[in-house]
């Protein structure tokens, strides 16, 4: 189907679109897509670039399904000093969802996120994956809680 040295994101891509059921295991892509045991590592690479770049997203159970078909939609959290948050969807047009406190996951303003919709009509949801950390350090001061450390950023 494709030239065996080069394993095209598109024709992941197409694929996985077409397949809008449900995710899939990577033997049914290279299945699908006729890749030999020896382009295996290289279609890897493609999925792996694919899935850090947000196109793509892998479940716990090792699955592959695009984003949007699964309830997801990438987009880049903004944080609000109460702990809840806003995430500002990267396709244009769509508007804003709401991260309750419990469900940041741990993300800080600006970081790149995929969020589960939990809540179509209200626009809510929880994030699920942070794909990228806009801020690599962070200043603060470390608190304890009752059983764990946290840092108390000191610019929000």
């Amino acid at each position: 189907m494709l030239p065996k040295d080069i394993i095209e994101k598109e024709s992941v891509l197409s694929f996985l679109k077409k397949r809008t059921s449900k995710p899939v295991s990577f033997r049914e892509i290279s299945r699908a897509l006729d890749i030999r045991k020896k382009e295996a590592r290289m279609l890897k690479r493609v999925l792996r670039s694919l899935v850090n770049s947000g196109a793509v997203f892998k479940t716990r159970s090792n699955l592959y399904g695009i984003a949007e078909q699964m309830s997801l939609v990438p987009g880049f959290f903004e944080a609000h000093r109460d702990g809840y948050g806003f995430v500002v969807p990267e396709k244009a047009g769509e508007k804003d969802l709401f991260i309750p406190p419990r469900k940041t996951s741990g993300a800080m303003s600006g970081d790149r996120v995929i969020v589960r919709v939990e809540s179509p009509a209200k626009r809510e949801g929880r994030i699920i994956k942070i794909l990228e950390r806009r801020r690599k350090k962070v200043v603060g001061k470390l608190c304890y809680g009752k059983n764990f450390y946290y840092v108390k950023p000191r610019s929000r």
